[in-house]
This record gives C-alpha cells, structure tokens and sequence, in this order.
C-alpha cells in the first residue's frame, strides 16, 4: 500500500516537472515566433543544439587528451577487430604523447609589435598558466623587444615578414621543437578609401597579408599542435557584410571569416577548438591612424565621418581569450560587435550597405 502512494506521489512530481518545463518551453517557443518567425526559431533552436553538440565533442577530447588526427579512433564496447591500421594509429598516439609530454608549450602571436597583438601577449602572459614561453611575430624587431620586456613569461622575439614564404619556411623550422598551446593571428591592416583612392600596392598588400599570410601561418603551426590547444583567428564584424571605403579589408575579413568557421569544422575530430574573433571599431590601437594615413587619398578621413561607440582593447582581447576557452565558434567582444553580426542575418546585404553608407556619411 505505501508502495502504491510512494509510486503515485512520484509520479505526480514527474509530471508536474514536466508540465513545467512543458510551460517554459511554451514560453520561449512563442516568443522567439512572435519576433522571427517558426522557421527562423527553429533554426535557431537546432543551431544551439549543434553548438552544444559541438562543445561537447571539443571538451571530450580535450579530456582525453587526445592527440592529432592520427589518433582520432575511440575506444568501442564490444569485441572489435583489430586491423593493422589500428594499431598504427594507437602506435601514433603514444608517440604523439610522448612528444606532448616533452615539448614546451608556447603561444604564437603575429601582429604583435603593437595594438591587439601586443595587447594579446599582455593578457595570455597574466591568464594563461600552462603556457612557457611566448613567441612575438612581426616586422618590427624593436617593438617586438619592447612588448616582450613588458611580459613575466619567457618571450621570444621572432622579426620576420609573414608575406614572404621565406619567413613561413624560418617559422616551421622554428616551431618542430615546441607545442603551439595558443595561436593568435593578428597581422593585418586596412585602408580607407574607394577604389580610386586605395593604392594597387595597398590592395595587394592586403589580400597578401590578411589572407594570404593568416592562411599560410595558419598551416604551418597546424603540426604542431594537440587537443585542448586553441586558435584564434582576428578577423572583423565587416566580414559580415560588404563595405564600401573599406572594400578590400572587409572582402579579406569575409574571406578569412569564411576559412576560420570550415577550419574549426575540420578540426573538430583533433579537439582543436578555433575562434574567429569579430570586433567593432578598436579606439587604442594603431589600426585608425594606419587605415587613414593614405598618400594617395590625403582626405581619408572624410570617407568615413564618425567611428561609432569604439571598443577597447584589453576588453577585446579578454573576452576574446574567455570564449575561445569555452570553445565558442565566433567571439563577438561587445554589444556594437553582437548587433551588427545579428543585423547582418536577418537584413538582406542591400539594406547593410546602404546603413552603412548612412552612417558613413552622417555616423
């Protein structure tokens, strides 16, 4: 009898839970299609399903500290039959262990002379407590000396133009001692102007360096690098939009966007975990001054009249560093940053170029 009243009395908890979560449910359900509409709510709904799938994956074999793609088989319950490609992948995966067990661990940062690179050093040297050593890549070997003086870790001072395949070649010969724990790409520049003002010099420079480089950089640390270690990839919110008197940038920026989001994808089987980072307007870095200083185009100023609700760089880089740690796809560092990623999915790409022309103009 009080077996009887236990079971009922459980059981109407159960479903009084569930009546719960039926009603929340209920809740966030109707208000998502109120704003977007069902087909856009259940898209939604499956994307966070599919990113936390894909979290879950990524963690997983950061737990088990698992290596490259060579060693990529889980174990299966059951009687399984051992083939010899098998057992040279767990043959692999000792030796990649082994190699995890004596290599340092460093943190790679291109672009680090000045601005979001150096900024980058400052924040991983105080956050990052498994890293040894930090690497600084850049053309300008005094500002590389001068950011490494400024950090508690050992640094290394790597000057070097990441446009030549000379330096790519240097940097791999470099790197077949150590782990890459963290690799940033900051390289880049931009210049403002339309397509008569920007320079075919500048235009080139900057498929060359922020296309060219960060994929070719990117390839030549891949080896180096196991499960749990993080890639972040700087890119920009005008990759995700067109953007006229920015054109050649924001086309690069769309172009390594578009790179970083498939690269994570391919990644995913070694629990390597790859951010794109897309920030606003950065006030307290060089990249302002560098884009309007333009010798053909002494007005570049004028191309663009406001630069609205700039961001800071240390709160870039920090909440940058935060989601790559979770494992996040795309590290949108402030609320200009998420709007314009959300105003870019549900504007059609006409109506973003003529609010950005707007706010060109008038912003």
């Amino acid at each position: 009898m009080f077996l009887i009243l236990y079971c009922d009395h459980t059981g109407k908890k159960a479903k009084e839970k569930m009546n719960y979560l039926q009603m929340i449910f209920s809740f966030i359900w109707n208000n998502l299609t109120a704003f977007f509409g069902a087909v856009a709510a259940a898209c939604f709904l499956a994307c966070l399903v599919l990113l936390a799938a894909e979290l879950m994956v990524y963690h997983n074999r950061k737990r088990q500290g698992g290596a490259g793609g060579d060693s990529g088989a889980g174990s299966q319950q059951g009687t399984v039959a051992v083939n010899q490609r098998d057992v040279k992948r767990q043959e692999n995966a000792a030796l990649d262990a082994g190699h995890r067990e004596r290599r340092m661990r460093i943190a790679l940062i291109t672009g680090a002379s000045s601005g979001m690179g150096s900024e980058f050093a400052r924040c991983i040297d105080r956050t990052e407590k498994e890293i040894d050593e930090i690497w600084l890549v850049a053309r300008r070997r005094e500002r590389l000396e001068e950011a490494a003086g400024q950090l508690t870790h050992p640094a290394k001072v790597i000057p070097m133009d990441l446009t030549n395949a000379e330096s790519i070649e240097e940097l791999e010969n470099l790197l077949k001692p150590v782990q890459v724990g963290i690799f940033v790409n900051c390289a880049g520049y931009a210049k403002i102007g339309n397509y008569e003002k920007v320079s075919r010099f500048d235009s080139d420079h900057m498929i060359d360096l922020n296309c060219k480089a960060a994929v070719n950089t990117t390839l030549a640390i891949l080896p180096y690098m196991r499960a749990g270690d993080r890639i972040l990839e700087l890119c920009s919110t005008s990759s995700f939009q067109p953007v006229p008197h920015l054109n050649i940038y924001a086309a690069g920026k769309a172009f390594l966007y578009s790179y970083t989001r498939a690269l994570r994808m391919e990644l995913l089987p070694r629990g390597i975990v790859v951010t794109a980072v897309c920030p606003w307007w950065v006030a307290d870095t060089e990249f302002l001054p560098t884009a309007k200083d333009n010798a053909a185009n002494p007005d570049s100023e004028k191309s663009i009249s406001g630069f609205l609700l700039p961001s800071k760089k240390e709160a870039v880089v920090r909440r940058a560093l935060r989601t790559s740690r979770m494992g996040f796809a795309v590290s949108t560092p402030g609320i200009m940053c998420f709007l314009h990623r959300l105003f870019s999915k549900l504007i059609p790409r006409t109506g973003m170029i003529y609010l950005w022309e707007i706010m060109r103009r008038f912003g």
